[in-house]
């Protein structure tokens, strides 16, 4: 009954033709604005889909994106005129924000009758935690920008993890600092 909608790197919709982001527009506010979509309201459903359609059910949505492209949602205000309602600027994180963004994710197990996560519990050595945060921090403020951060850790789930040896025991596989690698080529890469 209830959906959250997450859009990661938001600003990737404006490289799109204009043609698909007004599709995009009118779908999405379509679902957020109208009890029943009218593609679906002329459909022929059965009494079940019928009392299913007719069940209330909440829609959010969140957007994430860079601070130099927000200019480019007010593209959007003539079918989302909420969009910009609410915002939350993400700063830069500090030392311990930073290893608990890396580590706690990492560390992550679903509950039983849950769906698997993609990519199973692991861990970083601290030697591994110490390099990242050595190669991510910002010189002039000391801190680590959240961007930066998701990128090493996405490369490691895809690209290094799967090629690591599954843990001692029920222990989980863990992420070494030679693992790594050179820490600058995952952003050319990326």
């Amino acid at each position: 009954k209830k959906f959250i909608l997450f859009f990661d790197q938001f600003e990737e919709l404006f490289s799109y033709p204009p043609a698909q982001i007004l599709a995009f527009k009118q779908q999405l506010a379509e679902a957020l604005y109208t009890a029943v979509p009218e593609a679906v309201a002329e459909a022929v459903l059965s009494p079940a889909q019928e009392k299913a359609l007719n069940e209330p059910f909440e829609l959010k949505v969140v957007f994430s994106i860079r601070a130099d492209r927000m200019s480019q949602l007010k593209t959007l205000e003539d079918y989302l005129p909420n969009l910009l309602r609410h915002g939350y600027p993400l700063d830069a994180l500090d030392e311990q924000q930073a290893r608990a963004a890396i580590v706690e994710p990492a560390a992550l197990t679903t509950l039983p009758g849950e769906p698997a996560f993609a990519t199973p519990r692991f861990a970083y050595t601290p030697e591994a935690l110490d390099a990242i945060l050595q190669a991510l921090r910002d010189e002039a403020s000391g801190r680590y920008a959240a961007s930066a951060l998701q990128i090493v850790c996405r490369h490691v789930e895809r690209h290094i993890l799967p090629g690591l040896p599954a843990g001692p025991g029920p222990g989980p596989a863990t992420v070494t600092a030679g693992d790594l690698g050179e820490l600058s080529s995952i952003f050319r890469n990326f």
